[in-house]
């Protein structure tokens, strides 16, 4: 591996920092398929104060002084990103949802970061890179130290062009796991992307964690409704309810079409489509709580169609823990 000072003087003589694709002498997925090799002599270090440190790092908050990475690092250089975080134990519904938007994510030029973990993390890279698509692992640590290169994210990233992805470890190679660490990579993964994709997770979790700086930070989030009952759904519900966050990445999607700010209301005429939900607000005196359109609908799959079709006719807005019909 090429050293620091020398990464930075070929860094120098291009025209962005972050138009270099790998310094390692050996190529990304050849590294990967052999387990012999050493990973600390793999993964570059970036340092702050050095011209490595460009594009997306330039958003990581704290004292941080070096990150390590293997890969793609003109990732850096792509700033429309979004974050997905999750529950280990997926759902069969979290399954759906990650596979209907990541695509739709990903042909919109957004680059995913997640954690790498089993779950929503791991189908989440899966669906990006099968798409086509680019992302980021943020991890806590490297990996065990026997066989690292077996472990499930760099078995699933052997499989994609190096172009594809890049994986970054905010703490040495050779740090011993704790779980503070995992605590410290949610911070990363929420700065690096400065929009969050929660899709679903209980109370006290990393997902929680996760949603919890992005709402004291202000950035966006999205997200799905649950039943009432689900456990699954218990940090979905809250920012719903609390408005901080949208349903769906429809409006995300709508705006980045448009290429207009996500915080401005999209213009164009208010008008009652016959969508159902708007029928069914319609009935309800124009406005009603998330919990009790839900029990309309056979499954919040169905609720979350019909949502996001209203949003992009801009028929109903939020208020609050209310949908309401706009101009009723």
């Amino acid at each position: 591996m090429k050293d620091e000072k020398s990464f930075n003087k070929s860094l120098v003589a291009r025209a962005h920092p972050c138009s270099i694709q790998n310094a390692a002498q050996n190529p990304p997925n050849e590294v990967l398929q052999s387990s012999n090799t050493d990973l600390e002599s793999v993964a570059l270090k970036l340092a702050r104060d050095s011209k490595a440190w460009c594009g997306l790092l330039n958003r990581v908050r704290g004292g941080i002084s070096n990150i390590w990475a293997i890969g793609n690092l003109e990732l850096f250089a792509n700033m429309k990103t979004i974050g997905v975080v999750g529950a280990r134990a997926i759902s069969a519904y979290a399954i759906e949802c990650i596979s209907r938007d990541i695509p739709r994510l990903v042909h919109s030029g957004f680059t995913v970061i997640s954690g790498g973990a089993k779950g929503v993390d791991f189908y989440a890279h899966q669906s990006a890179l099968h798409a086509g698509g680019r992302t980021i692992v943020v991890l806590p640590d490297p990996a065990p130290k026997k066989d690292w290169a077996k472990h499930r994210i760099y078995k699933l990233l052997s499989h994609y062009t190096p172009e594809q992805w890049l994986v970054l470890f905010p703490h040495s190679p050779w740090t011993k796991p704790n779980r503070r660490l995992y605590v410290s990579r949610n911070r990363y993964i929420v700065d690096l992307s400065q929009r969050l994709l929660v899709v679903e997770g209980r109370h006290q979790s990393g997902t929680a964690h996760s949603a919890r700086i992005a709402s004291q930070r202000g950035y966006n989030q999205y997200t799905y409704p649950r039943r009432q009952e689900s456990p699954m759904g218990e940090v979905p519900n809250q920012l719903i309810s609390e408005g901080l966050a949208q349903i769906g990445i429809a409006r995300l999607l709508d705006f980045e079409s448009r290429n207009i700010k996500e915080s401005l209301v999209p213009e164009g005429p208010i008008f009652l489509s016959d969508n159902a939900l708007c029928k069914l607000l319609k009935s309800m005196g124009g406005r009603a709580s998330l919990n009790d359109l839900l029990r309309h609908y056979k499954s919040a799959t169905e609720f979350y169609a019909d949502y996001g079709g209203a949003i992009s006719e801009g028929t109903i807005k939020r208020q609050g823990a209310l949908l309401c019909l706009k101009n009723f």
